[in-house]
């Protein structure tokens, strides 16, 4: 879908999206990619929004969540993961770096930490363990509130996170290792809106072809 809306993507043999890659190490290889990524990009001068693939925009987050004059100041700013141990307080969802020394020193020492991730399998535990680390303790970071980054947990639309969307809902977040559970889910809270014709489609191309606009209707169209 991606590649049909015209966004340039990064085809490399490791993204090879089957089941070694899905369910063995195919995760930690493209978060060391980014983790390089992200401060390549901050070391550039550019403030950088990373989020999974599996984040619906409902509003556009750098003007609804970035453009809040209180938070002008904050170094890095992160969707909220309600959790007392490693895995918390931010989701690595979605997360938003200023471009400062602060944060350009925050980054260089994640790239550093890369190994590690692959032994524990989780960026989330690395994020939130330097955070909390006392030597970026200068380093201001701000948990947005779980209503303005909801993540979606609902079996029949009516239960669950889904009461938390209101106006002030900017994203969601689809979190489930099951594709069709994140499917179902955006379809209760009615904003599924890809054809079934178009995600057979999908699903059945090789990942290095851009989708037929034939079978598949332009991102714009839908």
């Amino acid at each position: 879908l991606l590649l049909a809306a015209g966004f340039r993507s990064l085809l490399h043999p490791v993204l090879h999206w089957g089941e070694r890659a899905l369910h063995g190490r195919g995760h930690d290889v493209v978060q060391s990619m980014l983790f390089c990524t992200l401060h390549q990009l901050s070391s550039m001068g550019y403030d950088t929004i990373l989020h999974d693939v599996d984040i619906v925009w409902r509003q556009d987050p750098r003007v609804a969540l970035l453009g809040n004059p209180a938070w002008s100041k904050v170094d890095i700013i992160g969707a909220h993961a309600p959790r007392w141990d490693a895995h918390g307080p931010m989701n690595s969802g979605f997360v938003y770096f200023r471009s400062n020394k602060k944060v350009r020193s925050y980054l260089r020492t994640m790239v550093e930490l890369t190994p590690i991730m692959f032994w524990i399998g989780s960026d989330q535990v690395i994020y939130n363990s330097l955070l909390r680390h006392w030597r970026f303790r200068q380093l201001h970071f701000h948990v947005v509130p779980r209503n303005a980054v909801v993540d979606l947990h609902t079996t029949d639309g009516k239960d669950g996170t889904i009461k938390m969307i209101n106006d002030e809902t900017s994203l969601l977040h689809v979190i489930s290792d099951w594709v069709p559970h994140k499917i179902n889910r955006l379809k209760l809270a009615k904003l599924w809106y890809v054809k079934d014709k178009c995600l057979r489609a999908a699903t059945q191309r090789n990942t290095h072809q851009s989708l037929d606009t034939r079978t598949c209707p332009k991102v714009s169209d839908m």
